[in-house]
């Protein structure tokens, strides 16, 4: 895990460039959340997004009934428009993502959190 850790704060970074540098990324995050089974699914979902055209295994679809639900509910409190979507989106990615990178270790998710932007 140690090599993949490297890998990704490395990839952190420097600046994305193309959809081949978030595939990447993305592949790295991944690479560390299999050594953390069934953690982050919600980030493995994510991750497994840009790999796979037909997301149709258990796991993804439960993320995507939670997504469902969470649009439904959405409109019934007033529409769906990107933003009101975004806010109510947010915290199933952002507890994922966030104890993600508390988990790398006090070194890693100092570098993780520091970058370009």
């Amino acid at each position: 895990m140690a090599a993949n850790v490297t890998e990704l704060r490395r990839l952190i970074n420097k600046p994305i460039e193309s959809e081949g540098d978030v595939v990447h990324l993305l592949v790295e995050v991944r690479k560390i959340i299999e050594t953390m089974e069934g953690r982050f699914p919600v980030l493995e979902f994510f991750c497994d997004w840009p790999l796979h055209s037909v997301l149709d295994r258990r796991k993804a679809r439960k993320i995507l009934q939670t997504f469902d639900k969470l649009v439904v509910e959405s409109r019934m409190a007033g529409g769906v428009d990107s933003k009101n979507l975004m806010r109510t989106v947010q915290p199933l990615i952002s507890a994922s993502s966030g104890e993600f990178v508390g988990d790398l270790g006090p070194n890693e998710r100092t570098d993780v959190r520091r970058g370009p932007y």
